[in-house]
C-alpha cells in the first residue's frame, strides 16, 4: 500500500510538474507573440504594410504554440482540482480567445502586400482595383469575427483567478474593443469605395473649387468646375467649367427646394446663379444646386460633388510637388494660394473685363488640369496624398457628397462629408459667422479674421457673447495699383476703393435670443431670420484699407445652463485666430 501511494504522489507531482512547465511555457510564448504584435501595431500606424505577413505569422506561431500547450488531457484533468483548476481554465479559454483573433486577422495581414503605396498609385491613369475589392469582402468579415470573440472573451470567468489572468482578460478587451470598432468605423466606407471608383460601371463627379478671394459661408464663390469620371478605376477629366462666362443660366426663382425661410435670408442669391452655391453654411444644398445645374445644363447625372478651395489645392500640391502650366508659371504648394487667388488677378487688366476673366479662368484650369494629370500618373504616395486630404478636410477646406444615401452614410462620421448648418452640441454651443463678400471684389486675399467669446450667467440664464474683428491688411498705399478685377464694384456700390463690405450671417443656437449687436462700437437693428430653427441676424460691416472692423454680438441662450461657446466660421486664405475672453453680465442688456 505504501508502495502504491509513493507511486500516486510521485504521479501527482509529475503531472503537476508537466502542467506548471507548460503553463510558464505558453506564458513566454503569449509574451513574445505581444512584443511582436506591437511591432505589427506600429508599422501599420506607420502604413508599411509590405512585409506585413511575415510578421504576422511569426506572432500566429507563438500564439498556436501557447494554445497546444494549454490543452491535452491532463491539462483537463487539472482543471478540476481545487483553486488551480479556475487558473488553468482560464488559461486556456484566453489563449484559444488570442489564437483564434489571430487567425480571424490573418487575412487582412495577408492584404497588407497587396495595399501598399505601390500597388495603390494609378497605374497609366487607373487605380488597380483588385486588392480594393478584396479589402472590400474581407474587413466586414473580420469585423464580425472580432465581434463574435468579443462575446466570447466577455463569457470567461476570471473570478477568483491570479490577478495576471485577470489583467491578461482586460488587455485582450480592450485590444479587441479597439480592433473592431476601429474595423466597424472604416467597413461602409471600404465596401462603398469599388463603387465609388467605378468597379459597378462609370461613375461622373464634378469638384468644385471655391475661390477664397471672393469670400462666401463655404470659403468661397464657385469659381470653377471640373467633370471627372471613373469607370473600373481609370480616371478620365472632362469639361472645365468656369462659373462666368455664360455657360450656366441665372434663375428667377431657387434651382432647388430650399428649407422654409432660408430664401429670404438669401433672397436673390442661393440657387439662382451657381457661383453662390456656397453662400449658405449647408455643404449639402451648394452640393444639391451643383448637381441640379449639371442636369439642366448639360443633361447628365452626376454621382458626386468634391468641394475644394484655394487650401485643399495647397495641401494636394504637397503630396503631388510642383506642376508647370502653358504660361511658363511652376505653381507650387507654398504660392498656389497667391498666384491663383491675386496675382493672376493683377497680371492679366487689359482694361477688357472679357478678354482678361478669360484669361484668368484659363490659367485656373491650367493648374487644375496639371495637378490632377499628376495626380493620376502614378508618381504619387498614396499615403501621403491621403494624409494630405485628410488635413484639407479636417480644415474644412475639402468635403464630399454623394447623392446615393449608402454611399454618403458611409463617409458620415469622416470629416470628408459634406455636412449641413452646423449643430450644438452637449458640450458647446455652436454661433456660425459667415462671411459674403459684397463687394464684388477679389479683395478677401487682404482679409485677416479674428474672433473672441464669452459667456456669463446672470439669474441661471446663460449669456454668450462672440466679437469678430475683419482687419484688411491692404495697405492704402497699395489701393493705386490694385487692377479692376481685384478692386471689383466700389464705384456703383459707394464704397472707397480697396474697401472690404460683408454681409454677416450670424447663426445662433437653436433656441437662443438675439441681444444685440453692434459694428465698431454703435448698435445695430439687424433683420433676424430663421434656418431650419436657428436665428440668424444679417449684419453689415465695411472695413477701408488698414483698417479693422469689429461685430459684436450678444445671445441669451434658450436652456440655462454653463457650457462654453465655440464658432463655426467661414474658411478665409489667412488663417483665423481666436481667443477667449471674461463677460460681465452686468455690461450685456437682458431682458
Amino acid at each position: 500500500m505504501g508502495s502504491l501511494l509513493a507511486l500516486i504522489v510521485v504521479a501527482v507531482l509529475a503531472a503537476g510538474a508537466w502542467v506548471g512547465t507548460r503553463a510558464w511555457s505558453a506564458k513566454g510564448e503569449l509574451e513574445q507573440a505581444q512584443k511582436e504584435i506591437s511591432t505589427v501595431k506600429d508599422r501599420v500606424s506607420a502604413g508599411e504594410l509590405s512585409g506585413l505577413r511575415d510578421t504576422f505569422s511569426q506572432v500566429q506561431a507563438h500564439t498556436t504554440k501557447a494554445r497546444d500547450l494549454t490543452t491535452g488531457s491532463l491539462w483537463s484533468i487539472a482543471e478540476h482540482v481545487p483553486k488551480l483548476g479556475p487558473n488553468l481554465r482560464a488559461m486556456r479559454e484566453l489563449t484559444a480567445v488570442v489564437d483564434d483573433t489571430m487567425t480571424a486577422a490573418q487575412p487582412l495581414a495577408e492584404l497588407g502586400d497587396r495595399l501598399t503605396p505601390a500597388s495603390l498609385a494609378p497605374q497609366n491613369g487607373a487605380i488597380p482595383l483588385g486588392p480594393i475589392e478584396s479589402a472590400a469582402t474581407l474587413v466586414p468579415t473580420t469585423a464580425d469575427q472580432l465581434a463574435a470573440l468579443q462575446a466570447r472573451l466577455a463569457d470567461i470567468s476570471t473570478d477568483g483567478t491570479l490577478r495576471q489572468l485577470v489583467d491578461a482578460k482586460t488587455t485582450l478587451s480592450d485590444l479587441l474593443d479597439t480592433a473592431t470598432a476601429s474595423l466597424e468605423k472604416v467597413s461602409p466606407i471600404v465596401q462603398q469605395l469599388p463603387t465609388v471608383l467605378g468597379a459597378d460601371g462609370k461613375r461622373t463627379y464634378v469638384v468644385m473649387f471655391l475661390n477664397n478671394a471672393e469670400l462666401r459661408a463655404l470659403g468661397g464663390t464657385a469659381l470653377s468646375f471640373a467633370e471627372i469620371s471613373v469607370d473600373h478605376g481609370r480616371i478620365e477629366f472632362g469639361r472645365i467649367v468656369p462659373a462666368s462666362g455664360g455657360a450656366f443660366r441665372t434663375h428667377g426663382s431657387p434651382i432647388i427646394d430650399l428649407p422654409a425661410g432660408v430664401s429670404s435670408i438669401y433672397r436673390g442669391f442661393l440657387g439662382i446663379f451657381i457661383a453662390n452655391a456656397t453662400i449658405r453654411p449647408d455643404a449639402v444644398t451648394a452640393a444639391k444646386i451643383v448637381q441640379a445645374e449639371w442636369q439642366q445644363t448639360f443633361g447628365e447625372t452626376i454621382d458626386g460633388v468634391i468641394s475644394m478651395d484655394g487650401g485643399a489645392l495647397s495641401l494636394l500640391l504637397q503630396a503631388v510637388g510642383p506642376v508647370s502650366i502653358p504660361t511658363g508659371d511652376t505653381v507650387t504648394a507654398k504660392n498656389v494660394e497667391t498666384f491663383l487667388l491675386h496675382d493672376v488677378y493683377q497680371r492679366y487688366d487689359s482694361g477688357d473685363y472679357r478678354k482678361d476673366n478669360a484669361a484668368q479662368n484659363a490659367v485656373y484650369a491650367d493648374t487644375v488640369n496639371a495637378t490632377f494629370a499628376k495626380l493620376t500618373s502614378g508618381d504619387v504616395d498614396p499615403v501621403t496624398l491621403f494624409d494630405a486630404m485628410g488635413a484639407a478636410a479636417d480644415q474644412r477646406h475639402l468635403s464630399v457628397w454623394f447623392p446615393d444615401p449608402a454611399v454618403q452614410a458611409a463617409i458620415a462620421d469622416t470629416p470628408f462629408a459634406a455636412r449641413g448648418v452646423p449643430e450644438s452640441t452637449k458640450d458647446a454651443d455652436v454661433v456660425g459667422l459667415y462671411l459674403k463678400n459684397h463687394s464684388w471684389s477679389k479683395l478677401d486675399y487682404y482679409l485677416k479674421p479674428a474672433v473672441a467669446t464669452g459667456s456669463c450667467t446672470a439669474d441661471g440664464r446663460e449669456v454668450h457673447r462672440v466679437t469678430m474683428n475683419l482687419t484688411n491688411t491692404l495697405k492704402p498705399a497699395d489701393v493705386p495699383g490694385l487692377s479692376p478685377s481685384v478692386a471689383g464694384g466700389w464705384k456703383l456700390l459707394g464704397l472707397a476703393k480697396g474697401e472690404l463690405q460683408y454681409m454677416v450671417y450670424v447663426y445662433l443656437p437653436k433656441g437662443a435670443t438675439l441681444l444685440s449687436a453692434t459694428v465698431d462700437g454703435t448698435a445695430q437693428d439687424v433683420p433676424v431670420g430663421n434656418d431650419t430653427g436657428h436665428p440668424v441676424a444679417t449684419v453689415w460691416v465695411r472695413v477701408p484699407p488698414g483698417a479693422t472692423g469689429t461685430l459684436s454680438v450678444d445671445m441669451l441662450m434658450g436652456t440655462p445652463g454653463d457650457k462654453p461657446v465655440t464658432t463655426d466660421v467661414t474658411p478665409t486664405i489667412r488663417p483665423l485666430t481666436t481667443s477667449t475672453e471674461p463677460l460681465d453680465c452686468s455690461t450685456v442688456a437682458l431682458p
